[in-house]
């Protein structure tokens, strides 16, 4: 949760505050703007809050209290419908319910510069806010974030200059090359509520097709997930890589000595059920210190010797039985 009122009311004083724009009229009107904003959100955005007489100064009002007021009621539904929180934000604090009065300070002067100003406040609120999705539902606020930059006509400094990038797969556009907000799904779309407001055919389609993306988006950040979670255990297997072999070294000498002794002459008159009794006999074994280097131990068929002395070998004693 961001808090729009302790972290940025001294910023938009400032604005409203400086003296280059002591004649501006509407200035003089205040200005609205929600008090605090979820993050991780579907993120609608708006153009200014509206003006009526009466209602002058600066407001923060409470954006998840006020849940009775109309312009909001459709941002709940897709909420609760798509079960994800959402958010609001304008692109501009001051109040002005004309659009047109605003289109008309888009002029080169004070009330550009005006403008200019509270849009940078707009860019850092919506960045922080780091939203899944964003519904843009105004089409001069579609300006403001940079979506025309590339039509051929030319803004102050393009505006926000977001770049925008038309993914196919969601039908619709993705932001880019922007840290805080890479590959966010943007919907623009005309007003959810009021005179103008999206058709009922329209709007439902907008819900399906929001659903569509967090669900894409989704298994894409799971895959991503997975990915790092196996480069991550890469990276550990690399790094703890002379330990490793090592220790796969210490158990091939292991096993290549349990093979030597299981097929040493002297073992062949044990006879186990199964390996583990073997085994168990082989460490037994070789825990005691040997008397004779085990290259000297008689072979498993001797055959006969040469010479004069020739016989068996090696002799047989009482009760016992020379190895086969």
């Amino acid at each position: 949760m961001i808090d729009i009122k302790n972290d940025f009311e001294k910023a938009i004083d400032t604005i409203f505050d400086n003296p280059e724009y002591k004649d501006i009229e509407i200035i003089k009107r205040g200005y609205a703007i929600q008090n605090n904003m979820c993050c991780n959100s579907i993120l609608f955005i708006g153009l200014n809050p509206s003006f009526s007489e009466g209602n002058a100064g600066r407001h923060f009002y409470k954006l998840y209290e006020d849940k009775e007021y109309k312009y909001f009621k459709r941002f709940i539904e897709m909420s609760e419908t798509l079960e994800i929180p959402w958010s609001h934000t304008d692109m501009l604090f001051c109040r002005e319910t004309s659009q047109k009065a605003i289109e008309h300070m888009l002029k080169p002067g004070v009330g550009l510069s005006f403008l200019w100003d509270q849009l940078q406040l707009s860019k850092e609120i919506i960045e922080a806010s780091k939203p899944k999705v964003i519904v843009v539902n105004n089409s001069l606020a579609r300006r403001f974030l940079g979506y025309h930059k590339d039509s051929g006509k030319k803004d102050k400094q393009e505006w926000l200059n977001y770049d925008f990038d038309f993914d196919g797969e969601i039908g619709t556009h993705r932001i880019k090359n922007n840290v805080a907000l890479e590959n966010v799904p943007v919907f623009f779309s005309s007003m959810l509520t009021g005179q103008s407001a999206l058709d009922i055919g329209s709007y439902e389609r907008l819900i399906w097709q929001v659903r569509r993306t967090l669900i894409i988006d989704g298994i894409r950040e799971l895959d991503i997930l997975k990915n790092l979670k196996e480069e991550i255990i890469k990276a550990k297997k690399f790094e703890e890589g002379p330990a490793i072999r090592d220790k796969e070294i210490r158990i091939k000498e292991w096993t290549s000595k349990q093979k030597e002794l299981l097929n040493h002459p002297l073992l062949a008159k044990v006879k186990s059920k199964n390996l583990s009794s073997r085994l168990n006999t082989i460490n037994i074994m070789s825990a005691k210190k040997p008397t004779a280097k085990i290259e000297n131990l008689p072979s498993k068929n001797p055959g006969k010797k040469s010479g004069p002395d020739r016989g068996n070998y090696p002799p047989k004693r009482a009760g016992t039985l020379a190895p086969r």
